[in-house]
């Protein structure tokens, strides 16, 4: 559903993450996070007002006091609507807001109608990307997201991210690479004075209550840690992980060079 900037009443977000997933951005969003007064909002899709409840789970953790009857459709109230009851008022009381999403089909318009006022474009080797995503697809069995769908995701988003990294070259902007996140402490400084907010919350915030992803829980243990990097070098991934890894370095070339992957 394409909206309009004139349908939108939400107060301007200070920072839009976009990326692929499996890419750090959740733990990125997370860090941005401090309760009662900045929040990003992983992957709320107001752009195109497909919300769903997973938001509103966020917001309850946030410590927002909403409950399910929040949700309901008020007789005659569409889906922006209800995005504008529940969220614009309280999202005008907080010191810093943004938004992370990892769809490409919502980088434009995210930028074009929530007009934040800067933007971070978070990138990670593709190899360890298609790792990631292959390992989730077979753990969550789930017939909608098979390999057919991983391997249309794997081409049609790193292209969307080039495009994105250089539109918004005129905007406030900045590029950060998952690697470099992780490493170097100094890293998460710069983004942190570049977007005048302290990455100080909590990586694995709602991870295991909300996302279901417990195993990164266990392995990071609520920490920023260098365990994810590579993935794709290590002797003992599978067969078909380490052919998933070496299509999308091949078919990503592009993206793989514009980011130091290549």
């Amino acid at each position: 559903m394409a909206l309009a900037m004139s349908s939108f009443s939400l107060p301007r977000p200070d920072l839009f993450i976009a990326a692929m997933g499996r890419s750090g951005s959740t733990m990125l969003a997370n860090l941005f996070t401090t309760p009662p007064e900045r929040w990003v909002l992983v992957e709320p899709r107001l752009a195109d007002a497909s919300t769903g409840r997973d938001v509103l789970d966020q917001a309850r953790s946030f410590g927002w006091d909403l409950t399910d009857g929040h949700w309901c459709l008020a007789p005659g109230e569409d889906a922006l609507q209800r995005i504008h009851r529940v969220f614009a008022a309280r999202l005008r009381g907080l010191k810093k807001w943004g938004v992370k999403e990892v769809r490409s089909e919502l980088f434009g318009p995210t930028i074009n109608i929530l007009r934040p006022r800067q933007t971070l474009v978070l990138v990670r080797d593709l190899r360890d990307v298609a790792i990631s995503l292959h390992a989730k697809i077979i753990r969550d069995d789930n017939p909608n997201y098979d390999e057919d769908w991983l391997r249309g995701y794997l081409t049609k988003t790193p292209k969307a991210i080039v495009d994105l990294a250089r539109d918004v070259e005129q905007l406030d902007h900045m590029t950060v690479r998952y690697e470099d996140l992780v490493r170097d402490l100094g890293v998460r400084v710069k983004i942190a004075q570049w977007a005048e907010w302290p990455l100080d919350g909590a990586p694995d915030r709602n991870l295991a209550t909300v996302f279901g992803r417990g195993r990164e829980v266990a392995l990071h243990a609520g920490a920023v840690t260098e365990k994810a990097l590579a993935r794709h070098q290590r002797p003992d991934i599978s067969d078909g992980a380490r052919a998933i890894a070496a299509w999308a370095h091949d078919v990503g070339r592009q993206y793989q060079q514009r980011f130091g992957y290549a």
